[in-house]
C-alpha cells in the first residue's frame, strides 16, 4: 500500500495524494472519516 504524506499548512492538514491511485479514493475517504470520528470521540 502507497503511503500518503500529509503536512501541516496554515493551521490545517493536507493529504498529498499524488501516490494514491484514483482507484483508492474511496478507500482513502473512508479511512480519512474513520480517523476523524475517533479523534471526535478522544474529544468528547
Amino acid at each position: 500500500e502507497p503511503p500518503v504524506v500529509g503536512y501541516a499548512r496554515e493551521g490545517r492538514i493536507v493529504l498529498d495524494l499524488r501516490t494514491v491511485a484514483p482507484e483508492d479514493d474511496e478507500q482513502l475517504a473512508t479511512a480519512v472519516a474513520s480517523a476523524l470520528r475517533a479523534n471526535e470521540d478522544t474529544r468528547g
